[in-house]
């Protein structure tokens, strides 16, 4: 879970200064490393994560950088309401691993903007979901000798919306 503000540029600086020293907003850059977050209009920065020590590298990573998740909280902000991304690969996970995130807007925070006449959001509640765990959660890692599991994202291109494949599957 993680909580992420919505940031106007215009605020980045004070923003980054409350978080204390050597926080800054970050994106990946093309070979995938963090750095300091280019300049745009707004930022949507990963300010508290559980549990932390897994995840310390997301604190700071401006999800609204990365297009999927852009796409995600646009939706979540014109529905009102949750939102869940395309399947990402997450900031913090070091392991080749699908994950997606759910996106809920919080209104009545610091930043009471009006957006299409509703107060802008301070920022998003985030749920992580990394598939291959929520499927051991839910099969108790339990699965039966010759059955095989396979979840797919139907709205993904085909050959790209594979979310899981059991180890049965990916021996054969």
């Amino acid at each position: 879970m993680s909580f992420n503000d919505l940031v106007p540029h215009e605020h980045r600086e004070a923003y980054e200064k409350s978080l204390g020293a050597g926080f800054q907003i970050t994106e990946r850059d093309a070979s995938g490393r963090l750095r300091r977050a280019d300049d745009r209009p707004d930022y949507v920065a990963v300010r508290y994560i559980v549990p932390l020590a897994a995840n310390r590298p997301a604190v700071g990573f401006d999800i609204y950088s990365e297009p999927i998740r852009r796409e995600a909280i646009d939706r979540a902000l014109a529905l009102g309401g949750m939102a869940v991304t395309m399947p990402v690969k997450l900031v913090q996970d070091q392991q080749k691993r699908t994950g997606v995130l759910e996106l809920l807007p919080v209104r009545g925070g610091a930043n009471p903007l009006a957006v299409d006449g509703l107060a802008r959001p301070g920022g998003f509640a985030v749920a992580v979901i990394k598939v291959d765990e929520m499927v051991a959660i839910a099969t108790r890692e339990q699965v039966p000798e010759g059955l095989a599991l396979q979840l797919t994202d139907a709205g993904m291109p085909a050959g790209e919306g594979v979310l899981y494949r059991s180890a049965s599957l990916l021996a054969g």
